[in-house]
């Protein structure tokens, strides 16, 4: 970038631009991962389809859809956390929770998932309400996974933290590797 240049003063050295290349040798990071006691995830991942009930600081209370205007930031946050646990994520239509019979006035969820649902895809039910007491968001999350039930949760965050726990909740289930709850 700027070789050959010569440094005209120390002060402008620590202004210069820096690249940065690395190369990732999959057998040095499975063989750091086995010293640790641990193996890479080389499974299917599912795709997260959240079924949520956001009760916000103004009313009034929503699922979070496609189409919800209210949840265009909530959106992106949670396609952002998704992205950091390398999952996907897809947020339902107005159509698809009208036609699982899901509603901001009638929630919760049943328990048994929609009759629509895929089987790559993990479809997690709960609330997000905010606490000015706190302050902050409390999410609370239930999932299905192996004809078992989890439930968990967390307070006290924003909803960018109350998306990564469901993803990672997810990420747990479906990696073998624990439980949320």
């Amino acid at each position: 970038m700027m070789a050959g240049i010569p440094k005209k003063d120390d002060q402008g050295s620590y202004d210069r631009p820096h690249k940065l290349t690395v190369r990732f040798d999959p057998a040095k990071i499975d063989g750091t991962l086995a010293d640790l006691g641990e193996s890479p995830w080389r499974g299917e991942r599912p795709l997260v389809v959240p079924v949520v009930l956001v009760r916000g600081p103004k009313p009034p209370a929503y699922i979070l859809s496609v189409e919800a205007t209210q949840g265009a930031e909530q959106r992106l946050a949670f396609a952002n956390a998704a992205s950091e646990f390398g999952m996907n994520v897809r947020i339902p239509s107005e159509v698809e929770l009208a036609g699982w019979g899901v509603s901001a006035d009638r929630f919760p969820f049943p328990n048994t998932p929609p009759p629509n649902a895929k089987p790559d895809e993990t479809i997690v039910v709960g609330t997000l309400d905010w606490s000015e007491a706190l302050p902050g968001w409390i999410g609370s999350w239930r999932t299905r996974w192996d004809g078992a039930d989890h439930a968990w949760g967390i307070k006290g965050v924003n909803y960018d933290a109350a998306f990564r726990d469901i993803v990672q909740g997810v990420v747990l289930l479906a990696s073998g590797r624990g439980a949320p709850d």
